[in-house]
Formats: C-alpha cells, sequence, structure tokens
C-alpha cells in the first residue's frame, strides 16, 4: 500500500500508520472538491496494480488536465474509466 501526501501536509498527533489500514479497493482520497466525483489529490490511500498503471499511461493523452497536473488527470481517469473514488 501507499500512502501518498503532499509535502504541505502534517500530522500533528504522530505517524499515520493508521492510514495504512483503510485501503480495501478503490483509492480513498482525503477530500472532495467541487462535485461528488471530484477529488483533492493531496492525500490518497492506494494500492499498486500494474494493469490499472499501464492503462493510465496509455491514455494519459487523451485528456487535457485542467490543473496540468496529477489531480486533473486523475479525477478524470477514474471517473471515466474507473468505479470513481470510495469515499
Amino acid at each position: 500500500k501507499i500512502v501518498y501526501m503532499d509535502g504541505d501536509l502534517y500530522f500533528t498527533q504522530g505517524a499515520p500508520d493508521g492510514l495504512f489500514d483503510l485501503h480495501d479497493g478503490y483509492p480513498k482520497v482525503a477530500g472532495r472538491m467541487y462535485t461528488k466525483t471530484d477529488m483533492n489529490s493531496g492525500l490518497m490511500v492506494l494500492r499498486p496494480n500494474q494493469t490499472m498503471y499501464l492503462d493510465m499511461l496509455t491514455k494519459f493523452h487523451e485528456f487535457e488536465s485542467e490543473t496540468g497536473g496529477d489531480q486533473g488527470f486523475l479525477n478524470l481517469y477514474f471517473n471515466t474509466y474507473q468505479q470513481g473514488f470510495e469515499p
């Protein structure tokens, strides 16, 4: 499992070890943005999956990220080709 967090995040009560127990399916994200389907990629818990990774690489140029970064691509990819994000 991977816990990804932006460099400007910090935990006030110690290491976030409990986050590793959260993932049991599609990526979990810390916050929703403008709609129920969009997310903020600043904190995510995910499990590496080579098949999904290779699929993401093939579809990378199909989308134009609104932000030019990872967050726009991840929102488009998971909401178009996958089952979205778990709440």
